[in-house]
């Protein structure tokens, strides 16, 4: 792995534009790895201002679309457990924007997620997914909204179904995508049969987010070999542009069914190469390693979810922390590798979501000096819906 040390100096080396770019070669990613309030009241929001302990500088400040470009560069290995604070806890400024689902599930439909959100033009398109039973068989609707709050379905009928998946799985969770420079709308999704079965991440493009959309016949990304840290599953995953190219965030699970968070690199969103650290040599770190892995009590052995976006704070991570769900913890990285953990998390759970609710796939946002969150809960064996958080201004301001 010691082969790559030329490629990553070309890539920390590469400029940075405001535009997205297109490359012809692959570079690779290298360093070494981090190892009770009441439900608000509907319409409510407030802003803080807030010390850090932490200074953390990004690149640039991209909209959630693939038109900005941001520039991953190596730092020094932060102590795997540093984390940071504010002064008014972050659970008081993230704020339910209704008790009130702002989209609910379709006639026949038991659950549903935001899917996939993406910014473009002035309106806000999301890709939301549809089923009735968890493994089951997947439908993705099309809504789009001029504010992230009141939201639309733009067509009656789907835009596609897992009939129309060409990777193997029961159903599809559509969760992340991106417009490129080009005006190509780019959709990615993970596949899933059942908790021991393999899972992939796939990709798909159209003209216009209505369609038709077009599948790539091949996977986007794999799971790792045998013995490897990612060797069952890889899923939940989060595409960003990224200097001369892309990155993908995601969650890898093993057979041991221990889920941590990976990193990969594209140049053309088509072909990925994972994160590798050259001095992890061996099992389970022999061919990739992840960025993040499970080290706190709530966290119980499982990282999940990953959702990153990059703003004036940085690369703002959320992700899930243990397998039971209803538990999202915050992590911000000054060069989206090395994250450092919010010393509050978990930030979001059943204390601060609608009573008696639990809540599982998030949509994760940030547009206009706000954060949005879209959460899918509801009583499981009733379904699902989706509801707003949202979080005004900077979460590291300065006093």
């Amino acid at each position: 792995m010691r082969k790559w040390s030329l490629l990553l100096l070309l890539f920390l080396t590469a400029a940075c534009s405001p535009a997205a770019v297109e490359t012809t070669s692959v570079a690779i990613v290298t360093a070494a790895p981090t190892a009770t309030q009441q439900p608000p009241t509907a319409t409510a929001t407030e802003q803080a201002t807030v010390a850090p302990t932490a200074t953390l500088t990004p690149t640039i400040t991209p909209n959630p679309t693939a038109t900005a470009t941001a520039t991953l560069a190596l730092t020094a290995t932060p102590v795997p457990l540093d984390t940071f604070t504010t002064t008014l806890p972050i659970q008081e400024r993230l704020l339910l924007a209704s008790e009130l689902p702002v989209i609910e599930r379709e006639p026949g439909k038991r659950y549903l997620n935001a899917g996939a959100v993406i910014y473009h033009d002035g309106m806000y398109h999301s890709f939301a997914n549809f089923f009735n039973s968890w493994p089951g068989e997947t439908v993705t609707y099309y809504y789009s909204s001029p504010d992230g709050l009141a939201w639309t379905r733009v067509q009656s009928e789907p835009l596609f179904t897992i009939a129309d998946v060409p990777l193997e799985g029961r159903g599809a969770l559509v969760l992340s995508g991106l417009v490129t420079a080009e005006g190509q709308w780019v959709l990615y999704y993970h596949t899933f049969t059942a908790s021991s079965a393999p899972g992939q991440i796939g990709r798909a493009t159209a003209p216009d987010p209505a369609g038709p959309w077009t599948f790539d016949p091949e996977p986007a990304l794999s799971p790792g070999g045998e013995g490897a840290w990612d060797e069952l599953q890889v899923m939940r995953v989060n595409v960003l542009p990224a200097a001369d190219g892309y990155v993908m965030y995601y969650a890898g699970v093993n057979r041991q069914q221990e889920s941590r968070i990976g990193l990969a690199y594209s140049a053309d969103g088509i072909s990925w190469q994972k994160y590798d650290d050259p001095a992890t040599t061996t099992a389970p770190y022999a061919e990739s390693d992840p960025i993040l892995e499970p080290a706190l009590e709530w966290e119980n052995g499982w990282l999940g979810r990953p959702e990153v976006v990059q703003t004036a704070d940085g690369w703002v991570l959320l992700y899930e922390g243990g397998r039971s769900g209803s538990r999202t913890g915050l992590a911000v990285s000054q060069d989206g590798i090395n994250f450092i953990r919010y010393e509050g998390n978990p930030i979001l759970t059943r204390d601060n979501m609608v009573a008696g609710y639990t809540f599982f796939q998030g949509a994760f946002f940030h547009q206009d000096d706000t954060y949005f969150y879209l959460i899918e809960a509801g009583n499981g064996p009733v379904g699902t819906d989706i509801f707003l958080y949202r979080l005004n201004g900077a979460l590291l301001a300065e006093d």
